[in-house]
């Protein structure tokens, strides 16, 4: 009947599902390294009051990068790829965080955005706002070290160079520095 024949899609679902390989794994580490870029200059545009140019980078690893995703085949393929089981539990809680301090370093960023500053100068109550955002980009970057702790010394070096091709392909909006050039 429906059981038998719910049980056999289950099972075929299961015959297809893909296995994760250790380039997967390697691919996943790639990612964080790009999103470790990406999401460095945006302390800076903070900084300087570029917050939309901030909220770009913040964007770009959410969507563009999937970063959820990754983080999850990441955290779920250490378990077969990483020698180090301590690692493994950061990890899994570092993954669980990633995402939504990613979210709340943009919230706080875009409320920046609409509290003018006054001549230059930054108000108190946006100040207030600059600083959650800054400890988000600094909870972000300790969470991303946390999950590249994962990989070997010979996976995030394959992951390095997968990043350093990925990186040269990434728009230049995202590198621009604070006067509006690309950092190199």
């Amino acid at each position: 009947g429906i059981t038998n024949f719910v049980a056999d899609m289950v099972n075929k679902k299961a015959a297809f599902a893909k296995t994760a390989t250790e380039e997967d794994f390697i691919d996943a580490l790639a990612t964080m390294i790009v999103a470790q870029r990406v999401i460095e200059p945006t302390n800076v545009y903070v900084e300087v009051q570029a917050y939309d140019s901030a909220r770009s980078n913040i964007k770009y690893i959410l969507n563009q990068l999937q970063l959820q995703k990754k983080v999850s085949e990441l955290v779920q393929n250490s378990i077969d790829f990483t020698e180090d089981m301590d690692s493994i539990e950061a990890a899994q809680e570092a993954g669980n965080r990633l995402a939504n301090t990613a979210m709340q370093y943009d919230s706080s960023v875009y409320t920046c955005v609409f509290i003018p500053s006054d001549g230059g100068q930054i108000p108190p109550n946006a100040e207030k706002y600059r600083r959650e955002a800054l400890n988000y980009y600094q909870s972000f970057k300790e969470d991303l070290s946390t999950l590249l702790k994962l990989g070997s010394a010979a996976q995030l070096a394959k992951a390095q160079a997968l990043a350093d091709a990925r990186t040269k392909a990434l728009p230049p909006v995202l590198f621009k520095t604070a006067d509006g050039t690309r950092k190199t």
